[in-house]
């Protein structure tokens, strides 16, 4: 008689250590911590506050809606919309590209739910306008290019301003995710902030020498023209050489590339490894590299369910402001113009305008009141996109390294574990 087969009873599958990528679902999770979100919140809010400052100093103005159509626009139509328009009112420059910014990553997560992607829209801007890939184009090539073709000194003070807050507050948010990973939960703020305020400088320049390594092979190049270029004997020189101009052109877009890709790796890096900046660029971009295809999965599925938890705390925050104008509107007994200080919320523009005009003195004062706590309640938006950002990328990070090198997800940089390593 043949032996008994042994029966296995399977009682729970720990799909996480089945399929690594699953983790990235924690995103939203991790993203949604009172920590994290009070540090996006105030990072997002500072930075708001120093773009109404400089708006209020600025003589520079612009009208409503100037960066759609110059990302839509060819030069020419674009000038003669500007010419027709020049006795409109005009809005601020941060403000106008505020509004652009929020109304281009409303159109980027709803067509990432659709999985309506548009790759061609990256380089085709007339069409497909309503996928991800308009919806990426118009932030990372239009609204850029907008600001250092009309407005560079602005543009340079933005960049410098947020790279201090994203240094400060994304640092932090980024040790958070890194220590959520390795299962140390109990970090607060402060504690986040002091790891972010000692690695400072390395938040700082990290992001920074890629640029630098651009920007110098491109004066190579300027260079290379002024002197090769400009006199009848040294340009056969110079075309005998060109090679070595086109390999600076491959170093210079590879550059670029790499920083497009890899750019979101390189403060998880150093919240993960306690790199420094030569250390977080390497790994940051030689991850991308080695794991192309893995990187490209990852991203995937992180834009995927990141559109749609956006959407869906988008609704949640839509559902607060509506029922509470909905509530307070029943109850108002005697016209207090509550329309004026606090109009109907909309799901495709949570933010909003204060009618002052029909409002009195104490009106005005607590419409003033009442936009201000709108504004921060909307910024949790905001805040929870900036939270979701750092922490999928903390974990795509964490499954690249372990896919290259073989580390664990939880092998996360910890002072207490150093000193247990000494001694």
């Amino acid at each position: 008689m043949g032996e008994t087969p042994n029966r296995v009873r399977m009682e729970e599958i720990d799909w996480p250590s089945v399929f690594p990528w699953l983790c990235l679902l924690r995103s939203f999770r991790m993203a949604m911590q009172p920590a994290k979100l009070t540090l996006a919140l105030a990072m997002v809010a500072l930075a708001y506050l120093g773009g109404l400052s400089l708006d209020a100093i600025s003589e520079s103005k612009v009208h409503r809606s100037e960066i759609t159509v110059y990302a839509r626009s060819d030069a020419r139509a674009f000038e003669q919309w500007r010419q027709a328009r020049a006795d409109e009112p005009a809005v601020g420059v941060f403000e106008e590209a505020m509004q652009f910014k929020l109304t281009t990553l409303d159109r980027m997560a709803r067509a990432a739910v659709e999985l309506d992607l548009g790759i061609a829209a990256l380089w085709a801007p007339d069409r497909q306008v309503n996928t991800v890939g308009g919806a990426l184009r118009d932030l990372v090539v239009a609204l850029p290019c907008w600001f250092a073709q009309h407005h560079p000194g602005l543009l340079a003070v933005y960049m410098a301003w947020g790279l201090i807050l994203w240094s400060l507050f994304g640092g932090a948010i980024a040790r958070l995710a890194a220590l959520d990973a390795a299962g140390e939960e109990h970090v607060g703020i402060t504690s986040a902030i002091g790891y972010s305020r000692s690695r400072f400088v390395w938040f700082i320049l990290t992001p920074l020498l890629p640029v630098v390594l651009i920007v110098g092979l491109a004066l190579a190049l300027v260079l290379g023209g002024f002197v090769f270029f400009n006199l009848p004997v040294l340009n056969m020189i110079g075309g005998a050489i060109f090679p070595l101009a086109l390999l600076i052109g491959l170093a210079i877009a590879m550059s670029m590339i790499l920083f497009a890709v890899g750019g979101p790796l390189l403060y998880p890096a150093i919240a993960v490894e306690d790199a420094d900046a030569f250390d977080a660029v390497s790994r940051g971009f030689g991850y991308v590299l080695t794991r192309p295809w893995r990187w490209l999965f990852y991203n995937a599925v992180a834009l995927v369910y990141g559109a749609l938890t956006y959407l869906f705390v988008a609704l949640v925050l839509f559902l607060v402001l509506y029922m509470v104008h909905y509530c307070l509107r029943l109850g108002v007994i005697r016209d207090l113009r509550l329309d004026a200080m606090f109009p109907r919320p909309r799901f495709s523009q949570l933010m909003y305008d204060v009618n002052w005009a029909p409002l009195g003195a104490t009106g005005r004062l607590a419409g003033l009141f009442v936009w201000i706590w709108t504004t921060l309640a909307v910024g949790l938006l905001a805040a929870y996109a900036v939270s979701f950002w750092l922490s999928a990328n903390t974990w795509i990070y964490l499954l690249l390294r372990r896919s290259a090198d073989g580390n664990e997800l939880d092998d996360v940089y910890t002072e207490s574990r150093e000193t247990a390593e000494a001694s």
